[in-house]
């Protein structure tokens, strides 16, 4: 699914104005995958085309006009951080 993404916290923290670095556009994908370091595997939603934008255990938390806002976990140097991701669906 195309989309464009718009990451709006860093390391846990909601950062206002959104900067353009955290505005991305790519395909998303979502698939099981193994945790690091666990024998375990849950989903995991990644932006292809975009070097370490993962998000773990995603979860929908709204979907309106076109847009869908993702909620999980971002793993940055071995430690978790909550994350949302809205996301511009194209059609």
């Amino acid at each position: 699914m195309r989309a464009k993404v718009t990451i709006t916290r860093e390391e846990g923290r909601l950062r206002v104005p959104i900067a353009s670095s955290r505005r991305l556009q790519g395909d998303l994908h979502l698939k099981h995958e193994q945790l690091p370091g666990e024998q375990r595997t849950v989903p995991v939603l990644r932006i292809l085309g975009q070097e370490g934008r993962v998000l773990f255990d995603p979860k929908v938390i709204s979907v309106c006009a076109g847009t869908i806002v993702f909620a999980g976990l971002e793993r940055i140097d071995h430690a978790w951080y909550a994350q949302e991701w809205s996301c511009d669906v194209f059609y």
